[in-house]
């Protein structure tokens, strides 16, 4: 199966996917050895990454898809990636989603926001009218060579003209054939139900962004299935930035494993701070028998790929990786603006 296909039939599970999202090839390996089965990268992670700035429309095509070539270069797995407003007219787009498709990955999503876009989550943000818009999806759904290559509308009308006006351009992007949908920054469970319910009658997946400190309450991913999401992203890139922002000086790495194995079944995972300035980490069944120990000052690039592994839980029966909302850390280092 190709990284298209494979990436659709874990979107059609029934189970709800949950999709890491990386910002570089070692945090995308760390994430794929700690068992996701498919994985993301956005513009937030990597305006953090590659430029220390927020979310803000900073980065060009030509960096986010280098970066994209990166990641899918290294990994076995789907890969699902942003590629913003298009980075220009309707030949941007279509140039933007081949070079997209080149780089091995699975699918992409492209929003409805006026350029320069900000994170989806942020103040300020504005969004296109639909006739705008819609030229540059069709655009994109023309351009892909692979029919199974994923394309995702995406709007931010929520939070800027309201639950009705989104739902309404959510249903004109799905008649224009997208093959899946992006309610952005839904801020109320109900809300989120009543998005789910409308796009569950166009047939198409949805999904729910959970990022701390965002606008959409940062649920788990039982609530998420529960409400009706497919899958929904999480973001590697606060943990770096909190644990590089606990640092104490350059070149400092105490990272180490300790107890590699893993408990089967384990809910998700959980930390105490143990004597010595340890962080032990473990699971809820675990106890005082924690699977990775790192150093309060350690600096998360040193984290070898076989500890990582350490990371890795089971869920349900099989390995899927922890749930979104017990093992991202908050982050202000990423950005002054407020998410």
């Amino acid at each position: 199966m190709t990284p298209a296909q494979r990436f659709r039939a874990l979107v059609a599970d029934p189970k709800i996917l949950q999709l890491p999202a990386c910002h570089d090839g070692l945090s995308a390996r760390v994430l794929e050895q700690a068992g996701f089965q498919a994985i993301a990268a956005a513009g937030f992670g990597l305006s953090g990454s590659l430029l220390g700035m927020p979310d803000i429309g900073l980065l060009s095509g030509r960096e986010m898809i280098d970066q994209y070539r990166n990641i899918c270069a290294a990994l076995s797995i789907p890969v699902f990636v942003d590629i913003d407003t298009g980075f220009g007219d309707l030949n941007n787009v279509i140039r933007t989603v081949r070079e997209v498709e080149a780089t091995g990955a699975a699918g992409l999503f492209i929003e409805d926001q006026t350029y320069p876009k900000r994170c989806g989550h942020m103040q300020g943000k504005q969004v296109v009218p639909v006739e705008e818009y819609l030229p540059k999806l069709k655009a994109a759904l023309w351009a892909r060579r692979d029919p199974d290559f994923v394309i995702m509308a995406r709007t931010d009308a929520y939070s800027v003209l309201g639950l009705e006006e989104a739902l309404r351009r959510a249903r004109l992007y799905a008649q224009a054939g997208a093959d899946m949908l992006f309610v952005e920054a839904v801020d109320d469970p109900d809300a989120m139900r009543t998005v789910n319910q409308a796009l569950r009658s166009m047939g198409v997946p949805s999904m729910a962004n959970m990022i701390e400190g965002g606008r959409s309450p940062f649920l788990s991913a039982a609530e998420l299935q529960d409400i009706g999401n497919v899958w929904s992203p999480i973001r590697a890139v606060h943990c770096s930035a909190r644990s590089r922002r606990c640092r104490t000086g350059p070149g400092r790495c105490c990272i180490r494993a300790r107890q590699l194995r893993y408990a089967s079944g384990c809910s998700g995972l959980t930390h105490t701070t143990g004597s010595s300035g340890w962080r032990r980490f473990g699971s809820d069944k675990l106890g005082s028998n924690p699977r990775l120990a790192v150093h309060r000052h350690a600096d998360p690039h040193a984290l070898s790929l076989h500890s990582a592994r350490a990371a890795k839980i089971h869920r349900g029966g099989r390995s899927q990786g922890p749930d979104c909302d017990r093992w991202l850390p908050s982050c202000e280092a990423v950005s002054s603006a407020s998410c």
